[in-house]
């Protein structure tokens, strides 16, 4: 039997981590992956008593809940995770496992490894300071790839076109669009990104108070309508086989991650976390989450460079199932391990030592750290009190807990420290020392308070947690993204942003290591926009205008009427035949009959402007 007692009128937002065992509950297609550790908070909050008949380590994270989360008072006694629940027995864990070293931090138990790569951008020997834009972005768009996309987009298209349809659809005007043509389409996307308007029609609009000559220069608006609805990357050749959804995306998917991994080589600090693209079209793996600006859409967990944003690997969510096949770890453990992965065996013959991990308190967890230390890297990050493995009490002694002071615990290489600052903060770590001499002095931003001390750890999160961020802050500085009823459409431009931003950040760091100024991100776009259009406008036909010319309204001081001279009365203008000339003189007469008035020297000045075509 389950029992679940909330306060009137709070909804079960709870993460799924947090209640174990419920298989068959009413509520639990309610949990899916997409719920973030935001909620964290309200589950905590409001859950008061939960009572569960069946548990299991094994269930599947994210969509099974897995611990068990009740309210601890002063009177009662801690729930020790080796108590049994239907004749399971959970792994032991005694409040001696963990000791306090809030006064005095031996550290970790193991030797941290230097870090045994050199980081960096690894480009063609050819690559130098005089590089231009367009070489670094074919290092990850080269010729292989536009033109898989040309090969796919004619296939859908005409597959399309085969089919019956309206007479007036626009898709009767289509043509087999050439590599040249896909260059200039990725161009005008790039500038559409510069340059946001409300719809694609408006950047073609014929109208004189919101025409922008680029896009009608380089395509019609049908040309470029149908090469947007029509973009495909990979088509089912057996239609009587089913694919998988992430098949239509596959090959550029692959493609990127090789480029991205290919060309660069993380520092000792990577970050990982999930980045969210904004999509309410019907997929079964969308994700939603009211607390997040993007409420729905398509979840990637990604890693990147903690020094300069670097997206150096990412992993689309495509709903349940394992990361690593038969794996009994948490799913969110299972991410950040493979991410984690892929850089220390970027070299399969000489694996990365000494590599170290940032990550939320979504992924965070003792089995996590316990697993990266096993591949050699070393976790640092925030961390829920109701974790499975985490020191017991640790919720309550939070809240006892007044402002700046802290409690470390440490178990073998596992550090948890407990902050309080505006609230309790929890940090976990297998890198740092938890002492209560472990602590920086920080200045506040207003003159009026005084400096506040806060532990290093916190700290080296602070600083080294906002790779992802940086790298989010780039692709949504100026993204394209149109509404489209194709998931995949929206993953292949946020796929092509993040391959611009990493061209620009190889591009940044080479031109800083031959001592030049780089230029900003908008102008390096700007660059590649005009590279990529340059063939596409170069093979234009050359069309004249139908018609006569038009013809305006003749020159009044060519008109064979009389024209009289007056003089001013005070001061003198330049006389305009000598101006145009090149001599600077003077005169305080003027053509009275000219509606400009031009001020002309009486004698010849006077004739030759009345008279002559070209003065």
């Amino acid at each position: 039997m389950v029992k679940f007692f909330f306060f009137i009128g709070m909804e079960y937002r709870g993460d799924p981590n947090l209640v174990t065992g419920v298989r068959n509950a009413s509520f639990s297609s309610a949990l899916s992956d997409d719920i973030d550790s935001d909620y964290d908070d309200i589950l905590i909050n409001n859950i008061c008593e939960v009572e569960l008949s069946d548990s299991s380590d094994n269930d599947d994270d994210l969509q099974t809940p897995r611990t068990v989360a009740s309210e601890q008072t002063d009177n009662q006694q801690p729930v020790s995770t080796n108590q049994t629940t239907q004749g399971t027995v959970n792994p032991q864990v005694s409040d001696s496992d963990w000791k306090d070293v809030t006064n005095n931090d031996p550290g970790p138990t193991n030797t941290i490894p230097i870090y045994n790569i050199n980081n960096g951008p690894n480009l063609p020997t050819h690559f130098d300071a005089e590089t231009e834009p367009i070489d670094y972005f074919y290092l990850f768009f080269n010729e292989d790839i536009i033109n898989h996309i040309c090969t796919e987009t004619n296939k859908y298209a005409n597959n399309r076109l085969s089919n019956a349809h309206s007479p007036h659809a626009r898709i009767n005007k289509w043509k087999d669009v050439t590599s040249v043509e896909m260059k200039a389409f990725l161009g005008t996307v790039i500038n559409m990104g510069l340059i946001p308007l409300p719809s694609l029609e408006s950047y073609f609009t014929t109208a004189w108070e919101g025409r922008i000559p680029f896009f009608s220069d380089v395509f019609s608006k049908n040309e470029f309508l149908n090469i947007f609805w029509n973009l495909h990357f990979n088509h089912n050749p057996n239609p009587n086989v089913t694919v998988t959804e992430r098949f239509f995306i596959a090959p550029i998917l692959k493609h990127v991650k090789q480029m991205s991994k290919l060309f660069y080589t993380p520092g000792n600090k990577i970050a990982i976390d999930e980045s969210t693209i904004s999509f309410k079209g019907k997929v079964s793996f969308r994700v939603y989450n009211p607390m997040k600006p993007k409420k729905f859409g398509l979840k990637v967990f990604v890693v990147c460079d903690s020094s300069n944003g670097y997206l150096y690997d990412f992993m689309p969510y495509y709903g349940k199932g394992n990361i690593i096949p038969n794996s009994n770890l948490l799913k969110r453990t299972q991410i950040v391990k493979v991410l984690s992965e892929s850089v220390v065996y970027k070299n399969q013959n000489s694996p990365i030592t000494g590599l170290q991990v940032y990550t939320d308190r979504y992924f965070t967890s003792p089995e996590l750290a316990k697993e990266l230390l096993k591949i050699g890297c070393y976790l640092t990050g925030t961390v829920m009190t109701c974790r499975t493995g985490m020191p017991p009490g640790l919720k309550s002694k939070g809240k006892k807990m007044k402002k700046g002071d802290l409690y470390a615990q440490r178990k073998d290489s596992t550090l948890i420290v407990s902050w309080k600052d505006k609230r309790a903060v929890h940090m976990l770590s297998t890198l740092s020392k938890g002492s209560s001499n472990e602590m920086t002095s920080v200045p506040s931003r207003w003159p009026n308070k005084p400096p506040t001390d806060k532990p290093n750890v916190v700290l080296d999160y602070i600083q080294h947690m906002g790779g992802v961020e940086r790298s989010d802050h780039f692709v949504a500085s100026y993204l394209f993204m149109r509404r489209t009823k194709k998931w995949y459409r929206k993953l292949f431009f946020w796929l092509f942003e993040v391959s611009i931003i990493n061209t620009y950040l190889l591009y940044k760091m080479t031109q800083e290591k031959h001592h030049k100024k780089p230029m900003s991100h908008r102008l390096f776009k700007l660059a590649l926009v005009k590279a990529l259009v340059a063939d596409k406008i170069a093979c234009r036909p050359k069309t004249r205008k139908r018609g006569r010319p038009v013809q305006g309204p003749p020159d009044e001081r060519l008109d064979g009427k009389s024209h009289y001279m007056s003089r001013r009365e005070k001061g003198s203008s330049k006389c305009l035949v000598c101006h145009k000339k090149g001599l600077r003189k003077e005169t305080i007469y003027f053509c009275k009959t000219c509606t400009a008035r031009p001020a002309l020297h009486p004698d010849t000045c006077f004739e030759v402007y009345h008279t002559s075509s070209t003065y």
